[in-house]
């Protein structure tokens, strides 16, 4: 795709001859190949001094090429001045590793050392700041010199295009080929910034690679002309010596890349994408070979991204002509590109070897296919987005018409399903009310089975009772009993809550009543030991295993002695008695299967008067809600009834059952509240 990757198509050329002396006397010399002789140092054994001169072969061609050489190659001519002047030896290739010059005149028997240049020094090495080799030779009347130049080269293709001219000569075509270079850079940044627009419109990953291609090509064409080395890494014979290989195979992946999402290749010919897949990575190892400092590395590097280059090169062409074959349009563009490519690369392949004539057009015939080929890959870019532009828009069309009838076809089907609906609405709804009905009618049961508030009245004067049901119904009880002139009180909570939790309580309420009339207990832990037997013994008829049971605090008191006695399943009680706060605990364990169970302890205390007792479940400790939605927990519970302990039973009640809703605010209600305090 350029000077560089083309020299894969050069062999080296037959070599025989003898040495021609050179006249000075036009204004412009170019030294063809059967000008000059040769001789070939592949083991860089010679020096000038050891030089076999009769070794010395001349190259009869016209344009001196050696291919991809790694070695020396000492070149060998004479120039003839009949007057005085100073004229400037210049070697056309920019690339050069190493370049030695020696002269000797005519009434001279050795050669002398002039100077040295190369891509191996720095740039301020050079004594003529040219990005091409420019050597002053200063003839006086009548002056034959013979000049050797020895270049040393590592791999590279080894093309020599030696003139000698004038420096006004010199200035005149740099002044040209500085003309030509702008419009051929600044066609390819024009290209570059286009395609930056393009892709940031669209974000196609295709027109990423391009960019990077085009990025590529600009520094490859910089390295390939010497403008690199002379304007941007003048300081670093690394980067210019690995330079090429380096930006050479990064362009050539992006535009591997660039081809494979452009004709979407993956899709039209998957099993040639795999190809392609593997050379795009053969290609990422060549750029790491590329940076190693080694002179094979190096060479590999050379042979391997010009044998890819050309064999992509043939590849490409027939891979567009099948996705334009599959009606891929924009592929026009991009055959065309390519073909022009390559006709530019053998217009400049037959001008080296002499079968085309050196004109504006076959010398800067790289220049002008590269600069066409960027174009043509910029209009198939913007051929592509029209085309998917178009076919978007016809899509669209088609879109809006098969919507327009879906959206009949929806209407008809939303009222069909609407009626349905509205029917299944209006059965669950019946279903709903049947279900709501049967369970306030189970509430309108567990409430007559609940105490009275004239019985609790009766037998404990001074009382408050709590009760707040998370759900209709609820798996939370209290029980009152008056037996033997002891008043026997509770409150229970039952597995779950609920319809579950008010069915628990039904059996739990009735084992209560069971082991006070039935069996004729009124000591606390011994009424809650047989309450445990009949909770197993009901729910043990079952063929299934079932573990529910109930957490209760339950009390006694005796009024004539002002004795109270507690037992308790998990519940505590809290005795309040001038400002201080008493918690007997329970017994861990609760009504109902258990795998370590004991008898309940029987706590007996002695009552003073003005003692305020609470019983309650754990609906309130366990109630989330406060700024940080955590539970009120037990310690805020004593602390809430010790604040409290002064005020009247009602009026506790009202601000416990506030502090509640306060608290909980916009969250759910986890559990059923119930709470009993009582006032000796």
């Amino acid at each position: 795709m350029n000077r560089y990757l083309i020299f894969c198509f050069l062999i080296i050329l037959s070599l025989s001859g003898f040495s021609i002396t050179i006249n000075c006397n036009s204004e412009k010399i170019s030294i063809e190949g059967h000008d000059l002789d040769y001789l070939l140092d592949t083991k860089r054994k010679l020096d000038i001094k050891s030089i076999p001169f009769d070794n010395f072969k001349n190259y009869k061609k016209s344009a001196p090429n050696f291919g991809f050489y790694d070695g020396v190659v000492w070149l060998k001519f004479k120039i003839n001045c009949p007057v005085s002047k100073v004229l400037v030896l210049e070697l056309e290739n920019p690339n050069l590793d190493i370049v030695q010059i020696y002269e000797k005149n005519n009434n001279e028997k050795k050669f002398k050392y002039l100077t040295s240049s190369g891509d191996y020094f720095p740039f301020s090495h050079r004594k003529t700041e040219h990005r091409f080799f420019q050597f002053p030779l200063h003839f006086t009347q009548n002056i034959t010199k013979e000049i050797i130049i020895r270049i040393d080269n590592h791999g590279d293709q080894l093309y020599i295009p030696i003139s000698l001219s004038n420096q006004e000569n010199l200035a005149k075509r740099d002044y040209f080929e500085q003309y030509i270079s702008g419009i051929y850079f600044g066609i390819l940044l024009f290209v570059l910034l286009l395609n930056l627009f393009i892709y940031l419109v669209i974000k196609e990953e295709a027109n990423l690679y391009y960019l990077l291609y085009l990025a590529g090509l600009i520094f490859l064409q910089l390295g390939l002309s010497g403008y690199g080395f002379q304007f941007i890494w003048k300081n670093s014979p690394y980067f210019a010596n690995h330079s090429l290989p380096i930006l050479a195979s990064f362009s050539v992946f992006a535009l591997l890349k660039f081809t494979r999402l452009f004709l979407n290749t993956k899709e039209i010919i998957p099993k040639i994408d795999k190809i392609l897949h593997i050379v795009s990575l053969i290609i990422l190892t060549n750029i790491g070979i590329s940076f190693i400092d080694l002179f094979f590395a190096y060479k590999t590097s050379i042979v391997i991204i010009n044998i890819l280059t050309l064999l992509l090169n043939i590849a490409i062409i027939p891979i567009t002509i099948f996705a334009i074959m599959q009606k891929f349009k924009p592929g026009r563009f991009f055959l065309l590109a390519f073909i022009v490519l390559i006709i530019s690369v053998f217009a400049f392949i037959l001008r080296n070897f002499g079968i085309l004539s050196s004109n504006i057009f076959t010398n800067y015939s790289l220049q002008i296919g590269s600069s066409f080929e960027v174009i043509l890959l910029s209009f198939a870019i913007v051929d592509k987005f029209k085309t998917f532009k178009d076919e978007s828009l016809s899509r669209l069309e088609e879109m809006n018409f098969l919507k327009s009838r879906q959206n009949e076809i929806l209407e008809k089907q939303v009222m069909e399903r609407t009626f349905e609906i509205n029917l299944q609405k209006e059965k669950l709804a019946s279903k709903n009310r049947e279900i709501t009905d049967s369970i306030t009618y189970a509430k309108r049961i567990q409430n007559a089975i609940l105490p009275p508030v004239d019985l609790i009245k009766k037998h404990l004067p001074d009382n408050f009772v709590l009760y707040l049901p998370k759900d209709i119904v609820a798996g939370d009880f209290y029980w009152l009993e008056n037996v033997n002139n002891k008043i026997i009180f509770a409150v229970a909570d039952c597995t779950g809550h609920g319809v579950p939790g008010a069915m628990v309580s039904v059996v739990c309420y009735n084992a209560l009543n069971r082991a006070v009339w039935e069996y004729g207990l009124t000591e606390p832990a011994k009424i809650l030991d047989k309450v445990t037997d009949l909770v197993i013994e009901t729910f043990s008829k079952s063929n299934e295993e079932v573990k529910d049971g109930m957490d209760i605090a339950l009390c006694s008191i005796e009024p004539a002695t002002g004795k109270l006695e507690f037992a308790g399943a998990n519940n505590p009680l809290y005795l309040v008695n001038k400002n201080e706060l008493i918690e007997i605990k329970p017994d861990r364990q609760p009504i109902g299967k258990h795998a370590n169970r004991v008898p309940f302890k029987n706590n007996t205390i002695e009552l003073n008067k003005g003692d305020l007792i609470y019983i309650f479940s754990d609906g309130f400790a366990d109630q989330f809600g406060g700024i940080s939605g955590k539970k009120f927990m037990y310690k805020q519970l004593k602390q809430l009834f010790m604040d409290l302990s002064q005020k009247s039973l009602p009026e506790q009640s009202n601000i416990i059952e506030s502090r509640f809703n306060d608290w909980k605010g916009e969250l759910e209600q986890i559990d059923d509240v119930c709470i009993i305090a009582v006032k000796v």
